[in-house]
């Protein structure tokens, strides 16, 4: 596994996994994984997206995230069925949830 430049971490409402973005190739955004808070079982979730900014829903099911195209995306907390959900055209503010219990 390369060494990994992490950013914008994420802890999941049961504490369990994390979620952040790995920028090594790049100054702003790169890719999302996703592993136990403890930093095993790291998993790569994206490949050439260029996201950034995930955070898990309040249930832990899914991840919404920005992507380099300036849009906030949702997918599911294991990386499948990505979607856009805002195209913005100057830039979406960071995504959000909104308030966790």
């Amino acid at each position: 596994m390369p060494a990994l430049k992490a950013s914008g971490p994420d802890v999941s409402p049961d504490g369990e996994r994390m979620v952040f973005y790995d920028h090594q190739n790049t100054d702003v955004a790169g890719e999302i994984w996703v592993g136990r808070t403890d930093g095993t079982h790291l998993r790569q979730l994206t490949r050439n997206l260029h996201a950034g900014s995930p955070a898990f829903s309040p249930d832990g099911s899914k991840i919404v995230f920005n992507d380099g195209a300036g849009n906030i995306g949702i997918m599911n907390a294991d990386g499948s069925d990505v979607n856009v959900v805002l195209s913005c055209t100057e830039g979406c503010p960071l995504p959000d949830w909104g308030a966790k219990p």
